[in-house]
């Protein structure tokens, strides 16, 4: 990455980093969880949950106490692995696991489920296979705009009922 680009790094484990600070030369990545990190007033260009919401108890308020942090003109990515299918024998474990993390598909619904749902606007919304595998991450990045409108009151609503407009629009497009 570039010097002149500032980048703050937040990373739960301690171990991984100091490998980010190491391999990178980053001198600005915090051990501390995406939820105990208090952004403040700070405004960022660009948020990116790396393969980090499916961990989250509730990746849903991640996304919106971080929209809150993205400048105007700035925007949201999200990376999430999709995995190509538990085995029959992890299942009942992975279902009994009280410290188990969200399904990788279930988190990936939710979340764009939430991004159409709040009217953010969608810039890039891909499944990225990896070649000659059964793998791929789903990668979208979004322009949070309920952030800059959640004072703004019939602004908001007309918001709303243009997105609704467009969207019905849409599905008698598609019928």
């Amino acid at each position: 990455m570039p010097k002149s680009i500032e980048y703050l790094g937040i990373e739960s484990s301690a171990k991984a980093a100091e490998s980010a600070c190491e391999r990178y030369g980053w001198d600005r990545v915090l051990q501390i969880t995406a939820e105990q990190f208090d952004p403040g007033e700070r405004q960022w260009d660009c948020i990116v949950f790396n393969e980090i919401l499916y961990y989250c108890s509730d990746p849903l308020s991640l996304l919106e106490k971080y929209a809150k942090a993205v400048s105007s003109a700035g925007s949201i990515m999200v990376s999430i692995y999709q995995k190509p299918g538990t085995p029959l024998k992890q299942r009942p474990r992975r279902f009994l696991s009280r410290n188990r993390p969200m399904s990788n598909a279930h988190c990936t619904k939710m979340v764009h489920d939430f991004i159409v749902r709040h009217g953010w606007r969608i810039e890039e919304d891909n499944l990225i296979a990896r070649p000659g595998s059964a793998e791929s991450w789903w990668i979208c990045a979004a322009k949070p705009c309920f952030a800059r409108l959640s004072n703004a009151g019939p602004l908001k609503n007309l918001y709303v009922a243009r997105a609704k407009a467009t969207l019905l629009r849409a599905l008698a497009y598609l019928k």
